[in-house]
């Protein structure tokens, strides 16, 4: 039932989400004006805004002006709250839980707008890093990071606390470094924005799981790059947003 509950709350900030995902590029407020369609410009009444069911209700299209509205819009939706409720599964409730919330909040934006514009917005990404730092203390250490950082528990006589704020940052420095170098040597391979997202998925999953998360991002973007380059979908010098991975 609380997962369900859940469910149903992912809807709702899904559809908030989407405000983000088309305001935050264009360097708009999230408050005002309030919700209207992009198209015609009319204000929404709350029957328009109902998550999902007012999509499909409208048959996709905008009541006023009769323009398709996008498919991305009950996409995420439903994908915030599945999501929500998947994490609700896996975690339980507890502190950890809000922390993950968040952190899946911020990366749908982040995923969807690179998809879309192939940016990934310093406007998010910048206040994004902090907060990620700050969650870290509702994540207890894994022992991986015991393992390798533990010792700085000695030196700082701070427990678990040091240990959780040291796991992020060193997520995020480590993750940072790994497209740095790339990016350094060919500025043109990939984005400052990648490099900027990388130090985030750093301080998210902290070290050493950084690395297996940047590993899986290379391997996963190389393998799409290259079937979309054989399969005719994509000319070599055509870019691919790597964010998303």
């Amino acid at each position: 039932m609380a997962s369900a509950a859940l469910f149903f709350v992912g809807l709702v900030v899904g559809s908030f989400l989407n405000v983000c995902i088309d305001r935050i590029p264009r360097e708009e407020s999230l408050v005002f004006p309030p919700s209207h369609c992009d198209i015609c410009g009319h204000a929404l009444s709350w029957l328009d805004l109902v998550p999902v069911l007012s999509y499909l209700g409208l048959s996709g299209k905008c009541r006023y002006c009769g323009e398709p509205l996008s498919w991305r819009l009950p996409v995420v939706e439903l994908a915030t709250g599945a999501l929500f409720a998947g994490l609700a599964l896996q975690l339980g409730f507890n502190p950890r839980l809000a922390a993950a919330i968040v952190y899946v909040s911020i990366f749908l934006i982040i995923f969807v707008v690179d998809m879309e514009r192939q940016v990934i917005p310093n406007r998010l990404l910048y206040p994004a890093l902090p907060v990620a730092g700050l969650l870290s203390l509702l994540w207890p250490p894994s022992e991986a990071a015991r393992d390798a950082l533990g010792f700085l528990i000695a030196v700082f006589q701070g427990g678990d606390t040091v240990l959780a704020i040291s796991q992020s940052l060193a997520g995020g420095l480590a993750a940072f470094l790994v497209l740095l170098v790339p990016w350094l040597v060919f500025p043109s391979g990939i984005g400052s924005g990648d490099v900027k997202l990388a130090a985030l998925v750093g301080l998210t999953t902290g070290f050493p799981l950084c690395l297996l998360a940047m590993l899986l991002s290379v391997v996963s973007g190389g393998l799409v790059a290259v079937v979309l380059l054989l399969s005719g979908s994509k000319g070599r010098k055509e870019p691919i947003p790597f964010g998303p991975f």
